[in-house]
């Protein structure tokens, strides 16, 4: 890969953009764990008012007894089951969908980053699926895998190195860009005076 002066990073780039910098990851999995615990913890408070709207308001009780079993009472199960179904749909959606549509978590999509390959391009549904999957890898031995981007030339975590993607910032400018000293036109004159001569 080329050298190039930059504000973030010493100059290793993916597809003409730079491969993210340490500060800028960790913003991202600090925006992640605040807005897929608060979208966890917003589904459980939805679920708790519904059933304790349906105890104390409704009168409904937890279920009806007879001789053989306990059937539970829908305005109990309805809002459980969609808690439940909010917790399975959440991570994949969250991890999976979005990366897979728009390269990236929603972390770190909002500080500029995407997950690409090696060529710049955006990560397939088998891709996200099994960076998702890697990703419970990387964090369960105390975020090991994570934290394995302090060693990796390239800051490529476990997830990373599983399915071949790079985080990169989206948007670079180089710091020793001067457009005032570029002149075109005398490029254009010295490569016509270079294909002129003999």
């Amino acid at each position: 890969m080329s050298e190039q002066s930059g504000e973030t990073i010493s100059g290793k780039l993916v597809a003409g953009l730079p491969i993210a910098p340490f500060e800028k990851r960790v913003k991202a999995v600090l925006w992640d764990c605040l807005f897929f615990m608060f979208g966890l913890a917003a589904a459980g408070l939805l679920a708790m008012a519904a059933v304790i709207t349906g105890v104390l308001i409704l009168g409904v009780t937890v279920g009806e007894v007879t001789e053989d079993t306990v059937y539970p009472d829908p305005a109990i199960i309805v809002p459980f089951g969609l808690a439940v179904l909010i917790m399975v749909l959440a991570p994949y959606i969250y991890f999976i969908h979005v990366p897979a549509e728009y390269s990236g978590t929603p972390g770190m999509r909002l500080v500029g980053l995407r997950a690409v390959t090696i060529r710049g391009e955006q990560m397939n549904w088998k891709q996200a699926v099994v960076r998702a999957l890697a990703m419970v890898v990387s964090i369960v031995p105390l975020c090991a895998g994570a934290l394995w981007m302090f060693r990796e030339p390239n800051r490529r975590t476990w997830h990373d190195l599983a399915v071949g993607t790079y985080v990169i910032e989206e948007v670079y400018i180089p710091k020793r860009l001067n457009l005032d000293a570029w002149d075109p036109l005398v490029e254009e004159d010295e490569e016509e005076s270079t294909s002129n001569s003999p």
